[in-house]
């Protein structure tokens, strides 16, 4: 792995080995002409590639918000917002996710008119 890193198979065979300097180059240099080392090398650095791209993906994954989190956040700006149209708008929005809202308000008026044409008809 040390080798995948700095590409220096000297310094990768002390580190592997923690053999001595005198001999580094040469060994290092004949763990290189082996079969099995330059194959594991490629995959480790195939590997971190893959990592490092798993974990871009997941820093610009989107993030989906929870009914909570969401009136957490609504809660706060009606609470401490700046300017009062946002605390208003704040206060709505959080009424909606409630169902206390304009959708509430719409429901209500609905349930009276079916009840107003049912009453109707029975009188």
């Amino acid at each position: 792995m040390h080798y995948a890193v700095n590409g220096n198979a000297a310094q990768a065979w002390q580190h592997a080995t923690g053999g001595s300097s005198d001999h580094s180059n040469a060994n290092g240099s004949k763990w290189l002409k082996l079969g099995s080392i330059p194959v594991r090398i490629e995959w480790l650095k195939e590997e971190a590639e893959r990592r490092l791209r798993k974990k871009a993906d997941k820093e610009q994954a989107p993030i989906l918000l929870t009914l909570m989190r969401k009136r957490t956040i609504l809660a706060q700006i009606a609470e401490v917002g700046g300017k009062d149209a946002d605390r208003i708008a704040a206060i709505k929005a959080d009424n909606d996710l409630a169902g206390d809202g304009s959708e509430a308000k719409a429901a209500d008026t609905l349930t009276e008119f079916m009840r107003a044409v049912v009453g109707a008809k029975t009188v």
